[in-house]
């Protein structure tokens, strides 16, 4: 798949025939799949080309930060997502001030007939675009009219009760439900970061972890202990990940009012991992952190941890892996 980081990038405006999905896509969540696959499928009836376009950062980083929520997928991971839905090409366009002071007419213009020269666009139902987000997907239809492309409008997909959407999963990722959120994007939610030093309590316990440090503002689940599987490299596939149970939280049974750290026991692994890079993968809940009266009295809680992650891969294939499976 052909990156383009800007809209300069894209030098053969209007050269090449292409059906666009539009979306910031955080998550590439099973119904962003939806819309993009669209966009895949009539590239490839048509012979044209099948093009995703997203922004970076979150509008709301840039318009109101003090409402900008964490994210789902941080750009690099979705590239790869996105990649991997046969996508022929992505665009990222910058997302500031001034793109966002385009008129959905300008915007329309400027970016899917001038520089794109787009055959048709697709988007979700609620999709809104230009300035203040005042352009609709009705909006976008009567544009393209003029202009030379039609405008497929998608249903958002609906799971268990409720549509699904980035902000759905980020709730149940807040309040722990990690195999939920699981479902509703087809794969689990990842954290990717640096294994750093931290404060040797578990290698005291005789259950040593792997301190996570996330690379970025990537929503976390809340204080608890979860069954995960980790992965340590940048090149290595994650379902050759390691069996794993995580810690989210502020150790309460050694200091108060601590930082929320991720910790890692990795299960019968032995080796060194400071310094490398780590992907870890959230596959369910174990239970709620706890303040506990002894070192003793969490040692027998943290085995029992370990056998209950043991049991959860032996009864479970879990296999997340490929993108948009359905459950």
């Amino acid at each position: 798949m052909r990156v383009y980081r800007s809209l300069d990038d894209v030098t053969d405006r209007g050269g090449r025939v292409r059906f666009v999905a539009i979306g910031f896509f955080d998550g590439v969540h099973r119904g962003h799949q939806t819309i993009i696959r669209r966009a895949v499928a009539a590239a490839e009836e048509a012979g044209g080309l099948s093009t995703v376009l997203t922004f970076e950062p979150h509008p709301n980083a840039v318009l109101h930060p003090e409402r900008a929520p964490r994210i789902l997928t941080p750009l690099e991971l979705k590239v790869e997502l996105i990649a991997a839905l046969g996508v022929r090409e992505l665009l990222v366009v910058p997302f500031d001030l001034p793109f966002s002071r385009h008129s959905p007419l300008d915007f329309c213009r400027l970016v899917l007939s001038d520089r794109l020269g787009a055959r048709r666009i697709m988007v979700g139902s609620n999709f809104h675009f230009g300035f203040r987000g005042g352009g609709t997907a009705h909006d976008l239809s009567d544009y393209g009219r003029d202009h030379g492309f039609s405008v497929e409008t998608v249903s958002l997909l609906a799971q268990n009760g409720g549509a699904i959407s980035s902000t759905r999963i980020r709730d149940l990722i807040g309040e722990g439900d990690v195999h939920g959120a699981s479902g509703l994007l087809g794969r689990p939610h990842l954290l990717t970061g640096r294994v750093v030093r931290g404060a040797g309590r578990g290698r005291g316990l005789g259950m040593p972890t792997a301190n996570l440090a996330p690379e970025h503002e990537v929503v976390a689940p809340a204080p608890g202990v979860y069954v995960s599987r980790s992965t340590f490299g940048k090149d290595v596939p994650r379902d050759q990940g390691h069996p794993s149970v995580t810690s989210v939280g502020t150790n309460p049974t050694f200091e108060v009012g601590g930082a929320v750290r991720v910790e890692t026991h990795v299960l019968g692994f032995q080796g060194f991992l400071y310094g490398q890079e780590m992907s870890l993968e959230f596959l369910a809940r174990l239970r709620e952190q706890r303040t506990f009266a002894s070192p003793e009295e969490l040692i027998v809680q943290m085995n029992a941890d370990v056998e209950a992650a043991r049991s959860y891969f032996t009864r479970s294939s879990n296999q997340w892996y490929s993108v948009g499976r359905q459950t």
